[in-house]
């Protein structure tokens, strides 16, 4: 099983995080784009992530909350913060405008949209350069707790999760994943196959 250290710090500082690479290319030959991932823990705020894909010109259409980013150029994130006590998991999927769809449930199909649960969409931070693009964002630790209950943010806390980056409809349908997914069929909705985040 794939595992990741989150660093506990006391301030956001992407220098001092583990990197990890969504490089199992599943379904699909041919493209092959670098993608990057971090997440950090800061005490009373929540969890920041980063992921960082090298893209020169990223599929970016949609612009509205639980458009089908996955469409597009999308780099996704899928976790369970709670896994100790139910196997619901929320997937955070955005695109190269900042462009979110993210729903909660213990399925594909079982969902809730997170605009029932939270007051607020967070923040994308989006940069775009001539050879890549990246999102940078904060999960509060009043999000997740909306979705999971009081979440365990002790030193040894395991969490599950899956990175992606896919885009159905570019000019080079692709599917990248962290933890591989052994299925016949693009399928990343599959949390039997997530790997951990153990925090610091």
């Amino acid at each position: 099983m794939k595992q990741y250290i989150i660093r506990n710090l006391d301030e956001k500082d992407f220098s001092k995080a583990d990197t990890l690479k969504i490089d199992v290319f599943s379904w699909l030959d041919g493209y092959k784009p670098e993608t990057y991932a971090q997440v950090i823990f800061v005490k009373g705020e929540g969890f920041y992530v980063r992921m960082k894909c090298m893209e020169k010109n990223p599929r970016a259409v949609y612009k509205n909350y639980h458009d089908p980013v996955c469409n597009d150029s999308c780099v996704e994130f899928f976790f369970n913060f709670a896994p100790e006590k139910q196997d619901k998991y929320a997937n955070m999927e955005v695109n190269a405008l900042g462009t979110i769809d993210c729903s909660f449930g213990s399925s594909r199909h079982d969902r809730v949209l997170v605009t029932n649960l939270w007051d607020n969409l967070p923040e994308i931070k989006v940069e775009k350069q001539e050879d890549y693009w990246q999102v940078e964002y904060l999960l509060t630790t009043d999000m997740l707790e909306k979705m999971f209950g009081t979440i365990n943010t002790q030193s040894g806390a395991v969490y599950k999760a899956n990175f992606f980056k896919c885009g159905d409809k570019t000019e080079i349908p692709h599917y990248a994943l962290w933890s591989p997914v052994d299925t016949p069929t693009p399928d990343y909705h599959r949390p039997e196959f997530f790997g951990e985040l153990v925090l610091e």
